[in-house]
């Protein structure tokens, strides 16, 4: 799945602020905004997300506790799935 190119902003501010806000402790993604060829050859732009492995067990909406537990959340993509709705 690629990105608009004019979305490229928006898709980086709300993953940023997904690791940051949503995530306890918070995350520290590395973003990385790049083109991809496509199964045409041709480049697309898509952002890529790395985080590092932490030494902290780290609770999220919609994830899993460390006892397997899931944890309740009340929209587990709609905001995801407005900002790649224009790609």
């Amino acid at each position: 799945m690629s990105i608009a190119t004019e979305r490229f902003d928006a898709v980086e501010t709300l993953v940023r602020q997904a690791c940051e806000d949503s995530i306890r402790p918070p995350l520290a993604p590395i973003i990385e905004c790049m083109t991809l060829p496509n199964s045409d050859n041709i480049d697309r732009p898509v952002i890529r997300i790395a985080v590092e492995r932490s030494l902290f067990v780290h609770q999220s909406p919609g994830g899993l506790s460390t006892s397997g537990r899931l944890i309740e959340t009340s929209d587990p993509a709609g905001s995801v799935d407005q900002a790649f709705s224009a790609a």
